[in-house]
């Protein structure tokens, strides 16, 4: 209920309800039964390889970062 339309600002009730004039989405909403595109199982595997490789890369990459730092300091050494 908007102030601009003329039937209703200033002459029904805020309590009293009104009925819809259109009552659907608007055009740029998606549509419920839209089509989906299909994803294949070697797609899936592939980027899970790539993922794991890049998260493996990263772990081993932050072990040599830190072994790097330990040498020389002899204050972390057990």
């Amino acid at each position: 209920m908007g102030c601009t339309e003329q039937d209703v600002a200033f002459k029904i009730p805020i309590f009293q309800t009104i009925q819809i004039h259109d009552p659907k989405p608007p055009d740029t909403y998606a549509a419920v039964t839209q089509e989906q595109g299909k994803v294949s199982p070697a797609a899936t595997a592939l980027a899970g390889a790539i993922g794991g490789a890049l998260v493996g890369g990263g772990l081993v990459a932050s072990r040599n970062l830190r072994d790097k730092g330990n040498t020389g300091s002899g204050a972390d050494e057990e």
